[in-house]
């Protein structure tokens, strides 16, 4: 038996965004893994201090739950494989360790300004990166761009590292009926097939300055909508003054974070998404996108690229002009291939990233 423990304490927030998405549909898709297994036994670990926030553990026949002290304090359970999956490092005496890096964004050249992260941030996030390699016996990169950097970046050697794609959701397959489609444009007044959308916090990380200035020097902006739908805590402040123009107001929404059940109908009744980020590790809202058959407009950087396949526009996401042009071929494209996308979309599939995982938890305990 393969007792694996995977610190799962990120997923102890009220509001789930990427990281902690990722870990929850993880956590789902081993346990149903787990559940036909007879050789590997799961248990999440969360920290005693996050113990108020209990209800957000998953839970299930094929998943354990734990609490453990962290702050240097080993665990008291034995266990053969500690999964890290958000820089976490429980202590686990005799186990082996896995780690999973979604992407290294902060230390490439590109983004080396204080409005995407701080030298201070940098140089800590750096350390900590440096033990964890150090320790991890096998290290997991969300996609081959990932991959690509952690070898070029903290020169760990390429056979230390699996690259295992994030799955995509089944909440965003649920296809809406036309009541409950229409119960969420009301919710936020919008009108079907009048907007382009933009999911994820405005913020200079995902590129949001850019993608209002390239919406409006679309021809899009004289007859749609951009709608954002993001966390309105992690905006920046001249994303605000964006909004708070009375030009761009008129063309800009912001509707704040959307829930996992409104985001189908979101997705399905929007013309094109807009998704021009400077950096994506992987970028599981393009998946989201082509998966509710919308065609997306995405940058040209990091795994992007790699994620979106032939079925996104590809933009230069430090040019306005690109992501104008790029908004306005992809409205034109009378050619795109809604099923097309949806099947590309549903080749990445969770529960083959947790068979992945579950094969990999055996090849380390060994």
């Amino acid at each position: 038996m393969v007792r694996v423990a995977l610190e799962a304490t990120s997923i102890c927030k009220a509001v789930h965004t990427g990281i902690q998405k990722y870990i929850v549909d993880l956590l789902m898709a081993l346990e149903g893994v787990a559940q036909r297994a007879d050789d590997v036994e799961l248990t999440a670990l969360t920290k005693q201090s996050h113990r108020m926030h209990e209800y957000r553990q998953v839970r299930g026949p094929g998943l354990r739950n734990r609490w453990y002290f962290g702050n240097g304090l080993p665990v008291a359970k034995r266990f053969d494989v500690a999964h890290v999956l958000d820089m976490r490092v429980p202590v686990i005496p005799g186990a082996r360790y896995v780690t999973t890096v979604y992407d290294l964004a902060v230390f490439l050249e590109e983004h080396q300004f204080d409005a995407y992260s701080t030298e201070r941030f940098r140089r800590r996030k750096r350390t900590k990166y440096q033990r964890l390699f150090a320790k991890s016996d096998t290290i997991v990169a969300i996609s081959e761009s990932t991959k690509r950097d952690i070898v070029r970046l903290f020169d760990v050697p390429e056979d230390r590292i699996r690259v295992i794609y994030p799955g995509l959701t089944s909440r965003v397959l649920v296809k809406p009926t036309p009541d409950m489609g229409r119960a969420v444009m009301e919710k936020y007044g919008l009108t079907p097939e009048a907007y382009c959308l933009f999911v994820g916090p405005p913020n200079e990380r995902k590129n949001a300055d850019r993608a209002i200035d390239g919406f409006m020097k679309s021809g899009a902006s004289e007859s749609l909508q951009l709608v954002i739908s993001g966390h309105p805590g992690y905006t920046d402040e001249s994303v605000r003054m964006r909004l708070e123009n009375r030009t761009i107001a008129q063309k800009v929404k912001f509707i704040g974070y959307a829930s996992d059940d409104d985001l189908p109908a979101l997705y399905r009744n929007a013309r094109a998404f807009l998704f021009p980020t400077l950096y994506e590790g992987f970028g599981l809202p393009i998946l989201e996108a082509l998966a509710c058959g919308v065609p997306a407009v995405i940058g040209n950087r990091g795994a992007a690229p790699e994620v979106g396949g032939d079925y996104a526009a590809q933009v230069d996401p430090f040019s306005i002009d690109s992501i104008a042009e790029g908004i306005d071929r992809v409205l034109a494209d009378k050619s795109f291939d809604r099923d097309a996308a949806r099947n590309w979309a549903l080749g990445f599939d969770w529960e083959k990233s947790a068979e992945a995982y579950v094969q990999l938890y055996r090849d380390v305990a060994r």
